[in-house]
């Protein structure tokens, strides 16, 4: 069960979604080597984006999975690590992403899906533990035939977006982000110096049918400095991690 409210946060040119949310008490995860830093939420990312012309259909990535240390002392309120792959509309209020968490309120870092309709109706799921050091592929994909996203990992669906995307519910054009993303300054983005997080495969569809192509316009954004980014081969492969 969790209480939540949704924020939006304007990083570098990119307007990313966060959603902030209090779970119930259980044991915390392992800790990364600073303490909590903010007394409220704050959300910083680590990651690329697209700022295209015409709407992407599909977005994807093969993402290394890695377990994730959060600040000392975390509370259970404030802190919380993540890695995923979203679609998000014009505006950014709408999108459905699917990724990796951790979260103070559990032992594991786990594989999750979240959704919101851009009108603040939400919803997220964790779903089944990591296996740290494997490549999954995370995708977010839009349905022609009934106008609403499938959220899935290595091809297998996890979700299904209760709402059609279709008819201006999201302003065009929809794209694609891929990101580290952390909700306290003392939280760790997935990845290591020796052990990094790698976003491979990273592309998006843009039409009926048709194949995965490069991201279009992309940016990059590192929040903070200890949150490091690395082109690979770019646009489309990309290393990430935290190096205090």
């Amino acid at each position: 069960m969790t209480r939540a409210r949704r924020v939006r946060v304007l990083l570098s040119g990119a307007l990313v979604i966060a959603a902030a949310v209090v779970l119930l008490a259980a044991p915390s995860p392992a800790d990364a080597a600073v303490p909590c830093g903010d007394a409220d939420w704050a959300w910083y990312f680590d990651g690329v984006y697209e700022q295209p012309a015409s709407s992407a259909y599909a977005a994807r990535a093969t993402i290394r999975e890695r377990n994730i240390a959060l600040c000392s002392n975390a509370s259970g309120v404030t802190a919380g690590a993540l890695a995923w792959t979203m679609l998000t509309d014009s505006t950014y209020s709408g999108y459905a992403q699917i990724g990796y968490a951790e979260y103070p309120a559990y032992t594991t870092t786990r594989r999750f899906w979240e959704y919101n309709d851009g009108e603040g109706w939400w919803n997220r799921l964790r779903f089944a533990d990591i296996a740290a050091g494997t490549d999954h592929v995370y995708e977010v994909v839009y349905s022609f035939t009934y106008g609403t996203v499938g959220m899935l990992v290595d091809g297998s669906l996890k979700q299904t977006t209760p709402f059609s995307i279709e008819f201006g519910e999201w302003p065009t054009p929809w794209q694609g982000q891929w990101m580290g993303e952390t909700w306290d300054r003392g939280d760790d983005v997935p990845g290591t110096s020796t052990a990094k997080a790698r976003f491979g495969s990273v592309g998006v569809v843009v039409q009926r049918a048709g194949p995965y192509v490069n991201p279009r316009n992309v940016g990059t954004v590192q929040s903070l400095t200890v949150y490091k980014f690395q082109w690979v081969s770019q646009p489309t492969v990309f290393n990430i991690w935290t190096q205090r």
